[in-house]
């Protein structure tokens, strides 16, 4: 109850931010007209006539972008508890981008100027300028396609790689304590979906910000979408235990942790050899999107049987 009253008396605030910009704006408006029109232009009208239009045009640019970074706030707030983050950031961009072209329309409206003309004229800058921002442009092209698409969403966990970002795999420890397969890439959560930057927070906490033209080149693994995770541990026994009774407690030991998935089973086989012992893998299927946490049962796990395994037996001597 008391995160719905503040976030209504957030949604009040912010409406009530937006009616007094509306009335600030008009205020300011009709006062610099009436300075300029009656005061100013009367006494410096040769100087001053030239730039009215240009003044007013400023006037309404600064307006218009104050304007529609409240009524995007406003959308945000009306929406995200509705409809969720994710179906109420492509909804905003959308108001936004059609937003700031009608502001683009009425400021070249203010300037008086020709759209037709001024677009066939144009055609060279547009050529020298296309080639000059080919980056950002394409940055921004590419963000409005994973806006409209959605390919990710704010508050998904995924793992992202992508050539351009170079990531080394570590070397040690050997081969059969770490995983047989690495994704090199980035793994966090989506918080921000944008026209130019994708804001991701990393697992440590870092906050990164991959632009949109590099991000819709990656593969792309979206874990928080997956019923289901398959988590490996691997762990060395001495040899003078019995693989098939290290095996089989193994099994029976990992299947009652509750991290395993409802209606599966652990496999556990003897993966590696090494000179004083063997290396077990254990596989279970675990709904958790963190594999760490997990393993770290399993591991802890294995290490409790294969101990009990080794009093045993040297009870038994």
């Amino acid at each position: 109850m008391a995160d719905d009253g503040s976030a209504r008396g957030g949604r009040r605030h912010t409406l009530g931010g937006v009616a007094l910009m509306v009335l600030v704006v008009a205020a300011l408006l009709y006062a610099f007209n009436l300075i300029l029109n009656d005061f100013i232009l009367k006494q410096y009208s040769t100087q001053l006539v030239s730039y009215q239009s240009t003044i007013v045009a400023v006037v309404v640019l600064a307006a218009g972008y104050a304007l529609i970074t409240l009524l995007g706030r406003v959308i945000m707030d009306v929406l995200v508890p509705r409809i969720g983050m994710a179906k109420a950031v492509p909804i905003k961009y959308s108001f936004t981008l059609i937003a700031y072209l009608v502001l683009a329309f009425a400021v070249f409206g203010t300037l008086h100027l020709d759209l037709q003309g001024l677009i066939v004229g144009s055609a060279f800058t547009a050529i020298v300028l296309g080639l000059a921002s080919q980056t950002v442009l394409a940055n921004f092209f590419a963000g409005l396609v994973l806006v409209l698409a959605r390919p990710v969403s704010a508050g998904e966990r995924i793992t992202f790689s992508t050539w351009q970002f170079g990531v080394l795999a570590p070397s040690y420890p050997p081969k059969f304590y770490s995983s047989d397969f690495l994704v090199s890439g980035f793994t966090g959560t989506v918080d921000y979906v944008g026209f130019l930057y994708v804001d991701m927070v990393m697992d440590d906490g870092r906050l990164i910000k991959v632009p949109a033209g590099i991000f819709i080149q990656a593969l792309i693994l979206v874990n928080s979408r997956r019923g289901r995770m398959k988590v490996r541990a691997k762990y060395e026994v001495d040899r003078s235990l019995d693989p098939a009774v290290v095996i089989d407690a193994v099994v029976r030991d990992i299947a009652r942790l509750k991290e395993v998935m409802p209606g599966t089973e652990p496999v556990v086989l003897v993966s590696e050899t090494t000179a004083s012992g063997y290396v077990i893998s254990i596989d279970i299927q675990s709904e958790s999107q963190y594999e760490e946490p997990v393993r770290s049962e399993m591991l802890r796990t294995v290490m409790k049987t294969v101990t009990a395994l080794k009093s045993a037996q040297s009870g038994r001597q």
